[in-house]
């Protein structure tokens, strides 16, 4: 008796260890300093803060839909358990946030440095 439970465990156990590293996607965080960020111009630099803005607003919707399926995925997984396979669980997304909140400082400091009004880029996100 005892035998014949362990083969279906493990066969669970593998297919959730190889499920596991396909739960949600890897961050790809910008990086805060790049090539050149001194010799932008202060055009340059508020066009580059409200994208970083935009680019906020848009993981911030990715997060609420991850996180809606990610409910609907976790609830219908007690019905059966392939759901629970398909949820993102890396939490990527907060990652590049804090990579783009880190970009956008850095570019308030460039813009600061270069005499630009960094008061309109500070705004936003």
């Amino acid at each position: 008796m005892m035998t014949t439970m362990k083969a279906p465990l493990c066969i669970l156990l593998a297919f959730s260890i190889f499920f596991a590293g396909c739960a949600g996607s890897t961050a790809n965080p910008v990086d805060r300093y790049q090539f050149g960020d001194e010799k932008k111009s202060c055009e340059a630099v508020k066009i580059e803060s409200q994208m970083i803005d935009q680019e906020i607003i848009a993981k911030n919707r990715e997060i609420d839909n991850r996180d809606f399926w990610n409910s609907v995925f976790f609830v219908t997984g007690f019905l059966v358990i392939v759901p629970w396979f398909l949820m993102d669980c890396k939490n990527s997304e907060e990652a590049e946030i804090a990579a783009l909140k880190a970009r956008k400082k850095n570019l308030i400091i460039v813009a600061t440095e270069n005499g630009c009004g960094s008061s309109d880029l500070a705004g936003g996100q």
